[in-house]
């Protein structure tokens, strides 16, 4: 039975990284036009400040994991983060490849699906908030210094942004409202389906709070997390600075964030497994609409794929196999 289950988990897996091959695949022509074009002198910090984002978002999982309980070594929490955001990354599908390989590997070290999908959640929380405000920034900078274009788009955009931002805090940081929402949530699942999932949305709601409840109550670890989380997309957006600089354009902080952002967001919610073309499309469009070149932009954003992207998928595919190996054994004690 427990072969059987393990080699589910390995075909899951190695489906999932297919996949992930076949966005590399697709994308080769873009590939092919940014080797011959980028002064590769200048990507070299690009690659450095991708490593540094890496480390600090998988670090922030890693520390985020233990607040919420998870009895796994640090050093294989590490491993288990860097695969599943550098797979999120590639496959940029909403939370749905990197949460399913997590429960894929940590239930066979001991974690329960509530605390692993509980403490994904939040993560995935800190992560997606910092990017939501990173375009109401970037659109109030280019305001105050008069070079916003259209901006009844722009400003709408940043507006809903900040709505998202209040609602979802509001959510994860308030038990009783996130309480009626998800018996909300499980009435419209019991009409559609049938089945009723009160008691496993109560155990989860309250391994949620639990998390949320440690996290809070440790100022050291909460100013941990924001600073890893800010160092993250910090680090992100100064690697694309280089990726323009390598192909010769020079970009404003506030044109950075807002089409930066505005593209990531585009290509998140556009469901297209890998965001193949939307991100891409929408960042060249917001950047040329606020000034910077067609050619330099679309080549820019390309680096910026492979670079943040593809280079990182390629590397989390040396930590599998160990992994694997370890899916079927028995799971680690807590350090």
């Amino acid at each position: 039975m427990k072969d059987g289950h393990q080699r589910l988990i390995i075909a899951i897996i190695v489906a999932m990284v297919l996949f992930g091959f076949v966005v590399v695949v697709l994308d080769r022509k873009n590939i092919g036009l940014v080797i011959s074009q980028a002064n590769w002198h200048l990507v070299l910090p690009a690659l450095l400040f991708t490593a540094i984002s890496f480390f600090a978002l998988t670090y922030s999982f890693m520390l985020v994991s233990r607040a919420f309980g998870i009895p796994i070594k640090s050093g294989e929490l590490l491993k288990i983060g860097f695969i599943s955001i550098a797979l999120g990354n590639m496959l940029s599908l909403p939370a749905a490849p990197e949460y399913a390989l997590r429960l894929l590997l940590m239930k066979h070290r001991g974690a329960n699906t509530r605390d692993i999908l509980a403490a994904s959640i939040f993560h995935s929380y800190l992560t997606s908030m910092v990017l939501l405000s990173l375009f109401p920034i970037g659109t109030l900078t280019l305001t105050l210094k008069g070079g916003l274009p259209s901006p009844l788009i722009f400003v709408t955009f940043a507006t809903i942004c900040t709505v998202v931002i209040v609602t979802g805090t509001t959510i994860m940081f308030a038990p009783g409202f996130r309480g009626v929402l998800l018996h909300g949530l499980n009435s419209i699942w019991h009409t559609v389906t049938r089945r009723n999932l009160g008691q496993q949305i109560v155990v989860f709601n309250d391994s949620l709070t639990y998390g949320i409840d440690i996290i809070r109550s440790h100022t050291y670890l909460l100013l941990s997390l924001i600073g890893l989380i800010a160092l993250d997309w910090a680090a992100t957006l100064a690697a694309l600075l280089f990726c323009f600089r390598s192909v010769g354009a020079i970009v404003p902080l506030g044109t950075l964030l807002t089409g930066f952002s505005g593209g990531v967001i585009i290509g998140f919610v556009s469901f297209i497994p890998g965001g193949l073309g939307i991100q891409e499309g929408s960042m060249t469009t917001i950047y040329t609409i606020l000034g910077i070149n067609l050619e330099q932009s679309l080549l820019a954003v390309v680096i910026f794929r492979l670079v943040c992207y593809f280079l990182p998928f390629a590397l989390s595919l040396l930590f599998y196999r160990r992994l694997l190996q370890k899916s079927g054994g028995t799971p680690s004690e807590p350090n």
